[in-house]
């Protein structure tokens, strides 16, 4: 390669790998996040229903919907769930949450 033509590729060859590096780097941890969600399994009890409001100032207000568990093991979970979902579960409700799906299931009473 010309000397010339290496100076002005060089760097953007350079700029796109690390890009690219970036990229892969990202999306390999959205990926292990979602396995991680997907592997775990637990049942628990509604203790708190929480609804956050964020200013955005570009789309006006955020609505966040969060249910917060209790599991057997005692550990708390924060579950951010549609609208619809948190109407449904009221404080109290047992809900189980299996290995390879993403959001608890609400147990029949």
């Amino acid at each position: 390669m010309d000397p010339a033509k290496a100076v002005v590729f060089g760097p953007i060859v350079i700029f796109f790998g690390v890009f690219l590096l970036l990229i892969i780097g990202f999306l390999a941890f959205v990926v292990k996040l979602l396995l991680k969600a997907k592997a775990s399994a637990w049942v628990g009890e509604v203790v708190e229903k929480k609804h956050k409001v964020i200013d955005d100032f570009d789309e006006g207000e955020q609505h966040r919907f969060i249910v917060v568990f209790k599991t057997t093991e005692g550990k708390t979970l924060n579950v951010e769930v549609s609208h619809d979902i948190w109407e449904d579960y009221k404080v109290g409700d047992k809900a189980e949450k299996k290995a390879g799906t993403l959001w608890p299931e609400k147990l029949s009473e």
